[in-house]
């Protein structure tokens, strides 16, 4: 196949059309739907869940905060151990998780909950004296990050030929919307899928 050739995907008219089926299209019996309410702030604690409104509403099974959460076991990565406390790390950290009987009960009980927070400053300056400043032993994910850097400035100087141009991508082409079919990820049940747009490109090259 060449860059740029047309190539029709074989499920391609099934997804436009509605007739594709996709895991949370499978009926099952006694399913249960959640989701995921995460937090409005960028550092800080939660204080407080006020979950009465939430846990009164139609179809609304349970409401799972880090007060009632089931306790997770340990891990490497502190990403995994969601709901277990009451910190929080970063702005869309998830704070809770309302239960239903469909996705959309589960979804309008989730506007309802009203959390509080202590918030906390946060720290998104990049100093090499800043005391949690590491550096990982592997990246993507086994190549080492300990590296030889060589000499990009003397090589140039001491090249017989430098090529020194700036390439535009014609503007007919820098930006259109991606013609992908969405196809939402995840296992049986209620999800939400994004769609990207291809955005303007511009490189320099030596």
């Amino acid at each position: 196949m060449s860059v740029g050739e047309a190539v029709v995907r074989i499920e391609g008219r099934d997804k436009v059309t509605g007739a594709a089926r996709y895991a949370g299209d499978i009926p099952v019996a006694g399913f249960a739907y959640g989701w995921v309410v995460q937090s409005t702030i960028a550092r800080g604690r939660v204080s407080s869940v006020d979950d009465g409104e939430a846990l009164a509403r139609p179809g609304v099974l349970a409401v799972l905060h880090h007060g009632n959460a089931p306790r997770l076991g340990e891990a490497d990565d502190a990403t995994l151990l969601v709901l277990q406390d009451p910190r929080v790390p970063h702005l869309g950290w998830p704070v809770a998780l309302v239960v239903a009987t469909t996705a959309e009960e589960a979804r309008e009980a989730a506007a309802t909950l009203r959390i509080e927070y202590q918030v906390e400053s946060h720290d998104a300056a990049f100093r090499a004296e800043h005391p949690r400043m590491y550096v990982p032993d592997h990246i993507n994910p086994t190549y080492e990050t300990e590296t030889v850097k060589g000499d990009v400035d003397g090589a140039l100087a001491t090249a017989e030929v430098v090529v020194d141009a700036t390439y535009t991508t014609p503007p007919s082409t820098t930006t259109r919307w991606s013609r992908t079919p969405p196809s939402p990820s995840g296992t049986t049940g209620g999800s939400r899928c994004t769609t990207q747009a291809r955005a303007r490109t511009r490189s320099n090259r030596r």
